[in-house]
């Protein structure tokens, strides 16, 4: 197992050398073709005050908050990054503002954020921070899908109404307003799903330490039981359930400061399938079982510097993630896993933005359970223009760059009396994109049936994204790949 290490390192340094390379070309060539501003409705979020830089130092006399109906003041004040009694340049000031407005709307709780300069008296003077909280009790009537993409589930699927879960979600957000978090789950279908998810972000008075509970059980009279050229192999059966899988998991975070958290997870899964899925692929658990249970020890590190993490436009993300899974209590699976991600965001012009988002996974050994040897294709993992295949492996990188122009950024006014909104200012945002995308996916196990693992893989095009209220962007793209294929594709992300 050792000798295989520098093989896989040395097929990664090769393969995100071309990726760095190609993303370099690719920036210089679509900033060579920049013209004009497109002409925008643009609505800026900044202070409702904006002192002269030229002023010399100023201390902060108090923080006032408005508009918290039920958050508790010290939610609002954990996130706001300065303090009583603090002396500043009033450049610095407006900087601290901004980068506190940023945080307050990054955690969740409010449609909108004003920070305001008021009652100034000598050098001391007032902050007053003005919030209007978000609607936060959602008992959604659910339609999911159940399948690794919409474009999946259309094209390849047919829209067959047995990949979609109906039930019902309910979402309570900011319980006791201190930003607690109650997810419920029930969903039917082919596929079923329980579920209750609780979030503590604070369980000490210093408020940098919290704890996350989450328990599901899922089950499914369909199984993607492998796959060959890259497309899911399925087999389904109504009269029996075709595998089942209950998860408890327990996370403790801690967050000293407002960009960095660290995150230790416990987690624990009890999977089955049934015999026919165990025939069909002997290696779905490994040796032919239908039965898999294991413990899994979780460690994540990330600094976050993005100014809105919905939909960032400037700053970096940062993430490392190391995996154990099977911890010696069971031995039905013993894998090591770490994966690295780093985005970066640039406003370079006036409505222009470019952004760069790059992954890389490894895990050992190469003999691995196929329902845990996952790569490409799944989630917010994909290569643009390869949605529609799946391309497992025990490691994968991808490299994403994007270049945007912000078209229409406009902000609506509500009424005061609507319980949703609140009188918040809606913001409707649409962005015009051109992107690139390369990925790379190291294959032992499954390659000789399926091309694309192995292999690079190359996409880009063009794309709107319509950014809206509670954290949701709808994504309509247009891309080709490398084999020459093309089409329309969809994603969306929301809150809910």
């Amino acid at each position: 197992m050792i000798s295989a290490i520098p093989k896989v390192t040395s097929y990664f340094y090769y393969t995100f050398g071309y990726m760095r390379t190609m993303m370099l070309v690719g920036l210089v060539l679509m900033i060579a073709f920049i013209g004009p501003d497109f002409v925008a409705n643009a609505q800026s979020d900044s202070l409702a005050y904006k002192p002269d830089s030229s002023l010399a130092f100023v201390t902060i006399h108090s923080i006032l908050i408005e508009g918290n109906r039920k958050t508790k003041p010290q939610i609002v004040l954990r996130e706001i990054t300065f303090l009583t009694d603090d002396t500043l340049t009033l450049p610095d000031l407006t900087s601290e503002i901004e980068e506190s407005r940023n945080n307050l709307m990054n955690i969740g709780l409010f449609n909108e954020v004003v920070i305001n300069i008021k009652n100034w008296v000598g050098d001391a003077i007032d902050i007053n921070v003005i919030v209007r909280e978000r609607w936060y009790t959602f008992p959604v009537p659910s339609l999911d899908l159940y399948d690794r993409n919409l474009n999946v589930w259309w094209v390849e699927h047919n829209h067959d109404l047995k990949w979609l879960q109906f039930g019902l979600r309910y979402y309570q957000q900011n319980v006791r307003g201190r930003d607690e978090d109650l997810k419920l789950a029930l969903l039917f279908g082919y596929s079923q799903l329980y579920q209750v998810q609780y979030n503590i972000p604070y369980i000490n008075a210093r408020q940098d330490l919290g704890l996350k509970f989450n328990t599901s059980y899922s089950r499914s009279k369909n199984i993607t039981y492998g796959f060959a050229n890259n497309k899911d192999l399925i087999y389904q059966d109504v009269d029996e359930f075709q595998k089942r899988n209950l998860t408890i998991q327990t996370d403790i975070i801690y967050k000293p400061a407002f960009y960095n958290r660290y995150v230790f997870t416990l987690s624990y899964n009890d999977n089955k399938i049934s015999d026919t899925a165990a025939l069909l692929n002997p290696d779905y658990f490994l040796n032919g079982q239908t039965y898999q249970r294991y413990f899994t020890a979780q460690a994540t590190v990330i600094r976050d510097y993005r100014d809105i993490a919905a939909y960032p436009l400037n700053g970096s993300f940062f993430e490392i993630t190391l995996s154990k899974l099977g911890i010696g209590l069971f031995d039905n699976v013993n894998l090591i896993s770490g994966s690295a991600r780093y985005d970066h965001y640039i406003p370079f012009r006036k409505n222009w933005f470019v952004s760069s988002q790059n992954k890389v996974k490894l895990s050992f050994p190469t003999k691995q359970p196929y329902n845990l040897d996952r790569g490409l294709g799944y989630s917010k993992d994909y290569v643009s223009g390869y949605e529609y295949y799946v391309i497992d492996g025990q490691s994968y990188g991808y490299t994403k760059l994007d270049l945007k122009n912000r078209l229409l950024n406009v902000k609506l006014k509500t009424s005061e009396n609507n319980p949703f909104l609140k009188g918040a200012r809606i913001p409707i945002t649409l962005y015009a994109r051109m992107f690139i995308n390369a990925g790379y996916v190291k294959d032992d196990l499954y390659f000789e049936n399926n091309p694309l693992n192995n292999t690079l893989l190359l996409g880009g095009g063009l794309g709107f994204d319509l950014s809206l209220i509670y954290d949701t962007t709808f994504r309509f793209d247009y891309a080709i790949n490398k084999l020459g294929e093309h089409g329309f594709y969809f994603h969306v992300n929301s809150f809910f």
